[in-house]
Formats: C-alpha cells, sequence, structure tokens
C-alpha cells in the first residue's frame, strides 16, 4: 500500500465529507423539528390565538390539545420510520431523501400558517412522519456512502448536528418571544422549520445514490462506478479499495438472497423478528435512538 501526504489524505476525506455534511441537513430538521414545539408552547401569544386555556373551566379541553400536540408527532414518527424501510429499498436512498424533504417543507408550512387548532395538529403529525422518516434515513445513506476507515466519524456527525438543532430551537423560542406582533412569536419558530428540509432537497441532486441500491438490482456497473468515485485513493490507479468493497458488498447481497431478505419488506421485517440475534441488536438500537 501506498503511503499518501496528509494533503492527499485529505483530498479523499473531504470528497466525502462534503456529501455526508450535506445530508446533514436531515439530522439538523430533526434535532429543530422535535425541540421547537417546547418554544412554542412556551409562548402565551399561541395560546391566546387559539383560544387555548390551561386554567379555569376549559382546562381540560387545552390539556387535551396539548397531549395531541405531543402525541401526533410521536405517532407520526413511529409511521414515518416504517415508511422510510420501504422507500429506501423500494426507490432508491436519494429518492427517499428527496421524498421526505418535501413532506417536511410542506408539513412545516401547514404548521406555520394554521387558522385553526385542527390544522395545525394535522401539520403536527405530518411533521412528525417526516422526523421520523428523516431520522431513519440519514445515518442510513451516510453509512452507505462512507469508506469503512472514516464511517465512525461521519455517521457520527448526525448526532452531532442533531444537537444543533435543539440548540437552535432553544434560541429561535427565546429570540421569537420578543417579536412585537403576538402571531408572528408563534409563526416564526414554525415557518423556520422550512429551512433545512428545504436545503436538503436542493442539494438533493448532487446526492450520489449509494452503490449497494444499484447492485442490489444487478446494475453491477453502475455500482462500481459510484465506488470508485467515493472510494478511490490518490495515487491508485487499479482502484483496489473500490473494489474490495465491491466484492464484499456483493457478497453480502448473496447471503441476504439465501437467507431470504430480498424477497420483499414484509419478508424482512418477518427474518428480523423471527432470529433472537437479530431481536437482540434491534432492541439495542431502539435503546440507543
Amino acid at each position: 500500500m501506498t503511503r499518501y501526504s496528509l494533503r492527499e489524505a485529505r483530498t479523499v476525506i473531504i470528497s466525502n465529507y462534503l456529501i455526508v455534511f450535506l445530508v446533514t441537513f436531515g439530522s439538523l430538521t430533526y434535532g429543530y423539528n422535535s425541540a421547537i414545539i417546547g418554544a412554542v408552547i412556551g409562548l402565551p401569544s399561541f395560546f391566546a390565538y387559539f383560544n387555548i386555556s390551561l386554567t379555569g373551566p376549559n382546562a381540560a379541553e387545552g390539556s387535551r390539545i396539548t397531549g395531541a400536540t405531543n402525541g401526533l408527532f410521536a405517532g407520526g414518527g413511529l409511521l414515518g420510520c416504517f415508511i422510510i424501510t420501504y422507500l429506501a429499498d423500494s426507490v432508491g436512498r436519494k429518492r427517499s431523501i428527496q421524498m421526505t424533504a418535501v413532506l417536511c417543507v410542506v408539513a412545516a408550512a401547514i404548521q406555520a400558517g394554521s387558522v385553526h387548532i385542527a390544522m395545525f395538529l394535522a401539520g403536527r403529525f405530518l411533521v412528525g412522519v417526516g422526523v421520523g422518516m428523516v431520522n431513519v434515513i440519514t445515518p442510513v445513506y451516510q453509512s452507505k456512502i462512507s469508506p469503512a476507515a472514516s464511517r465512525g466519524r461521519m455517521v457520527g456527525s448526525h448526532g452531532f448536528i442533531l444537537c444543533v438543532g435543539y440548540a437552535l430551537a432553544g434560541w429561535t423560542g427565546f429570540g421569537c418571544y420578543y417579536v412585537a406582533s403576538q402571531t408572528a412569536q408563534w409563526r416564526i419558530c414554525l415557518a423556520l422549520q422550512v429551512v433545512p428540509p428545504l436545503c436538503l432537497f436542493i442539494g438533493s441532486p448532487w446526492l450520489p445514490e449509494p452503490p449497494r441500491h444499484f447492485m442490489a438490482k444487478d446494475r453491477l456497473d453502475e455500482g462500481l462506478r459510484i465506488l470508485r468515485d467515493l472510494h478511490r485513493l490518490p495515487g491508485e490507479n487499479d482502484d483496489s479499495l473500490a473494489k474490495e468493497e465491491f466484492y464484499q458488498i456483493c457478497k453480502q447481497l448473496d447471503l441476504e438472497r439465501e437467507e431470504g431478505w430480498r424477497q420483499g419488506w414484509v419478508q424482512g421485517w418477518i427474518l428480523l423478528l423471527r432470529k433472537k440475534s437479530y431481536r437482540k441488536r434491534l432492541l439495542f438500537g431502539f435503546l440507543t435512538l
């Protein structure tokens, strides 16, 4: 193996990191959208606009609405997690990211433009669906296009940017509290949900489709071409790293076909839940997230 200078090594790393950090607009979407509701329901202007009261004779109704705001978001998130597992395999990771970004933009616009509490709750549910989808597809995409030696750092950016989204939501709520217009206070908080997924959608044409998606559909030449583009080492002419990973993916796909993993979305879930070691990994994944 040839020894490379730090500058040459960084050339490879930077080309991959640019793709990974573009996708972290999805992480920012998840972090901001999850946390901003705490700031919104902390603004008296929000309750005043929708005539919601947490005290007095209408306190019970106000509590139900507040509970529904959080419950619909969580329920939508659960649904989104299941939807994206099907989309990612059927239309590819890149197209799934684009569809998720569009859903998040539309849902945020519905919330920010709400004129009735039912409209707001519908938007909140759709935001939950979008957030559930983006929280799954972002780290999955990052892991698929990252070189093995750098995968930990690259996929770890999802958690870091997610926390940045939490922080931005908190400071946005603090700043909007001092906005003169009572209606604009909470609408600005919700309208800013549009920004991260919109940036993700605008940048998505430059995202490569992960090679595994093409290889799973027997489009091996396209998969190898993307691997060469992503994992070519400086000064290397034979693409040995890309070919090695290409071979590993092919063997993994062959194994999955033998075990029945490529027989459909439902069959994949059945196999996942049937084997004890898979259930254990699934549990650890849930506890981690």
